[in-house]
């Protein structure tokens, strides 16, 4: 086989891995980018897609390893920064999520997915303030995006604005396509805000009773120690 097939069969193969991945087979897309990493020990690219699957899985250690081997072959990467960011947001460990999100705004400060990192990791860290300039930077460069739109929306219901976060959050559940997207968002948004009938008929047909309870258990809990002058953020932004 020549080096022009051997290139083309390994591209072949990360775009199966890449489409097992987005149907939500992250064990055979983490096998698949198992393969183009040993085939291609310098391929960033895999490695990242390595660390995601893993991560997907709950394999937290071994995504680690993929992305730190990412960062040492690419060191400035804005895409390997945010899926370290990413990882360790996913841990808990926001302040560390923080530098690895500022870190690649440093290198593409209009890079959408630092932009979003950022933003959700000042709120997971109650400091809705700065979030809040962070969602109005982005938003200036992605006025429509509707990820930064949803979660700006819960990040001003955090602020106070519960009554215009949440007319957001009903405007963009009419999306066709991303529509139902928001609808977590604006559970949490509408418990907080003491309309806990409206967030389960929210999300009925959209979750199973068991994850509809667990997300009110942990909206409710956000809403006693909101009431109680305590810091929620970590308890929003899971």
């Amino acid at each position: 086989m020549t080096g022009g097939e051997d290139a083309a069969r390994v591209s072949e193969t990360a775009q199966v891995a890449q489409a097992s991945f987005s149907v939500g087979d992250y064990a055979e897309a983490a096998r698949l980018y198992e393969k183009v990493s040993q085939s291609e020990p310098g391929s960033v690219s895999a490695l990242i897609g390595l660390g995601r699957s893993y991560a997907a899985m709950g394999q937290v250690a071994r995504a680690q390893s993929a992305l730190d081997r990412a960062r040492q072959l690419s060191p400035r990467n804005p895409q390997v920064l945010n899926e370290l960011g990413r990882l360790a947001l996913g841990q808990g460990k926001a302040s560390e999520a923080l530098v690895f999100y500022e870190d690649s705004l440093m290198h593409d400060r209009k890079n959408l997915a630092a932009l979003t990192g950022k933003a959700v990791t000042l709120d997971y860290l109650s400091r809705h303030a700065e979030a809040r300039a962070v969602y109005q930077a982005g938003l200036a460069i992605y006025p429509t995006n509707f990820v930064l739109l949803s979660n700006s929306a819960l990040s001003g219901v955090l602020s106070g604005d519960g009554a215009g976060g949440i007319a957001l959050m009903e405007e963009l559940r009419r999306d066709p396509a991303q529509g139902n997207q928001v609808l977590p968002n604006l559970a949490i948004a509408q418990v907080l805000e003491g309309q806990p009938a409206a967030a389960r008929k929210t999300l009925a047909g959209h979750m199973n009773e068991a994850q509809i309870s667990a997300l009110m258990r942990r909206a409710e809990e956000a809403r006693r120690s909101r009431a109680a002058g305590q810091p929620i953020g970590h308890l929003v932004f899971q």
